[in-house]
């Protein structure tokens, strides 16, 4: 059984939350939020900073999540879901966590890879989020997106430029975003990525966290006018 529960009929009483961060000021631009790293994720990306949220079994319920986070009100006045990647579980647990969030009068942000375009559009419709950040990994090219994670699909590709055009149709604020490294990126990658997303924000690479999945040693791409 996945040590994640993706499969358990959407159960809020099983364990799926990594950890919770009671007050974050920079995961949500203009707001002092809570965070919920949501466990699992179905991607291996060389660079990823949250590798431990992506592999080591949940440590916490839904309900315990979502009581520390009511723990920080009125502190807060948001809250983000990350991971990991919060859409890998059952919509009916990620409607729920929204809602639930609603009903405590906070803003929510949904960061994703835009793998499950069918849920991200369930949650746009129902106004259930109130910001996406979405991770773009390459230029929209398989061969690209495999220096970044081997197991890279077509199918991959197809959900996730999906999940861009529901972005750019919906009416919330919604940021397209890229980690660029060297020698996974080149300095022609960042200007392909910029001329087919002109909304992107290029950010810059730091080793940090334990980055389980690096197959290469990876460093700052040089040369680049990063956003951050």
């Amino acid at each position: 059984m996945c040590p994640h529960r993706c499969s358990d009929g959407g159960k809020v009483s099983v364990k799926r939350v990594h950890s919770v961060i009671d007050l974050s000021t920079i995961d949500y631009p203009g707001h002092l939020a809570a965070v919920i790293f949501f466990s699992g994720c179905p991607w291996r990306c060389q660079m990823c900073y949250n590798a431990r949220v992506v592999i080591d079994p949940p440590n916490l319920t839904i309900n315990e999540a979502l009581g520390f986070v009511k723990e920080q009100l009125p502190l807060i006045d948001a809250c983000v879901l990350l991971g990991g990647e919060p859409l890998l579980h059952p919509l009916r647990v990620v409607e729920e966590v929204c809602r639930k969030l609603k009903e405590y009068g906070l803003s929510v942000k949904l960061d994703t890879n835009g793998n499950y375009p069918r849920k991200l559009r369930h949650l746009l419709q129902r106004r259930l989020v109130d910001f996406v950040a979405m991770d773009i990994k390459h230029v929209p090219k398989l061969e690209k997106l495999k220096r970044v994670d081997p197991t890279f699909t077509e199918d991959r590709l197809r959900r996730t430029m999906t999940s861009v055009q529901l972005l750019k149709s919906c009416n919330i604020p919604y940021e397209l975003r890229t980690v660029v490294v060297d020698p996974l990126h080149t300095i022609e990658d960042v200007a392909e990525l910029r001329r087919l997303f002109p909304e992107i924000k290029i950010h810059k690479y730091s080793p940090e966290g334990e980055q389980l999945f690096r197959k290469k040693p990876l460093r700052p791409l040089d040369g680049v006018d990063y956003d951050d």
